[in-house]
């Protein structure tokens, strides 16, 4: 733990207003006195004003599912805290106020692993916007194929969808053409930084298809045809739930 981070609990357990400093008490548990008196750091104001934000609508997530929070690891809540206060795009800290949630919640229906607040803290708000809306495609299109599964267990499979130009909203239309075309110059970043982070992953698939050939007559020739077919990793799929506020 580093001067910053212990810097920042201090400051949020003794100076955060209620109700969010009762909810971090409960979260740090038995630490919490002692993370109090370590340091009398200040913390600045934008990043005070971005926790108790977040805090607060944690605390309002876990009183609409009727449950009160359990006591965190240190090594869940340093870094979550930590990163969370230096949020202040309001849609990023809707995700770190359900992540918060998720990760207090006592009856676990969500997986929040440490990794997961720096997987945010690496994430812009269109990385987090594409993401999701590739993970909500290839959600719906699992549940089409397997409408009987179990709710929440397509979180622990590979969920593979094929190409991204057939998501809506991502790819538009051509002109005397049945295939759709992405926006490359808007996604390619975005898109890259999320495979980077394991939350998804492509591999190239080879289809054998057949051709028109003009030569002395129509005929069809074998043609491979080489395209990427993308899934969202088991990762990526619990990592979406936990930053999506806890069902009741």
């Amino acid at each position: 733990m580093n001067l910053t981070d212990a810097a920042v609990t201090a400051v949020v357990i003794t100076a955060l207003k209620k109700p969010a400093g009762e909810f971090l008490t409960k979260v740090f548990g038995p630490a919490a006195d002692e993370l109090g008196l370590m340091v009398r750091d200040r913390v600045a104001a934008h990043r005070h004003a971005n926790l108790i934000k977040i805090v607060g609508k944690a605390k309002r997530h876990l009183d609409k599912a009727g449950v009160s929070p359990k006591v965190l690891p240190l090594s869940i809540i340093h870094p979550m805290l930590h990163a969370a206060s230096l949020e202040d795009n309001e849609e990023l800290q809707d995700r770190w106020a359900a992540l918060l949630a998720n990760a207090a919640d006592p009856r676990q229906l969500v997986q929040v692993l440490p990794s997961f607040s720096s997987i945010l803290q690496q994430l812009t708000p269109a990385d987090a916007k594409l993401f999701s809306t590739i993970h909500d495609f290839a959600e719906q299109l699992y549940r089409h194929r397997y409408p009987k599964t179990e709710v929440a267990t397509y979180r622990i499979q590979e969920i593979s969808f094929g190409d991204l130009a057939y998501i809506p909203g991502l790819a538009s239309p051509r002109e005397g053409r049945s295939d759709p075309m992405l926006d490359w110059s808007k996604i390619a970043v975005p898109l890259d930084n999320i495979r980077r982070l394991g939350l998804l992953d492509a591999r190239p698939v080879a289809n054998l298809v057949k051709i028109a050939a003009f030569h002395g007559g129509p005929s069809f020739v074998d043609h491979l045809e080489y395209k990427t077919e993308y899934r969202v990793t088991a990762l990526g799929s619990e990592f979406m739930a936990a930053c999506r506020k806890p069902n009741r």
